[in-house]
C-alpha cells in the first residue's frame, strides 16, 4: 500500500459514470450511488448497478459483491 495508490486508482475510475438521475461519489476505492425518489415512485437504482457492472466488465475490473450494499432510507 502506497500513498500514491489511491490517487492512481481514482485516475483509473475517472470515467465511471451513471445516468444523471443518480448522484455518484468516488472516494479512493469506494464508489457510492444514490437516488432520491418521492413517495409512491419506483426506484431505478438497479439501472445504476447495471451501468457500473457493465463499466467494470469493459474495463476488466471485478466488483466485490461482498462489499456491495444497498441502504434504503424512508421518511414516510
Amino acid at each position: 500500500a502506497t500513498k500514491l495508490g489511491p490517487w492512481l486508482f481514482l485516475l483509473m475510475i475517472d470515467d465511471l459514470s451513471v445516468s444523471e438521475i443518480f448522484n455518484m461519489w468516488k472516494c479512493v476505492d469506494d464508489t457510492t450511488v444514490s437516488e432520491t425518489i418521492s413517495k409512491g415512485q419506483h426506484s431505478h437504482v438497479q439501472q445504476a448497478v447495471d451501468q457500473v457492472n457493465e463499466w467494470s466488465k469493459e474495463n476488466l475490473m471485478q466488483l466485490n459483491s461482498e462489499k456491495t450494499k444497498e441502504l434504503i432510507i424512508s421518511f414516510s
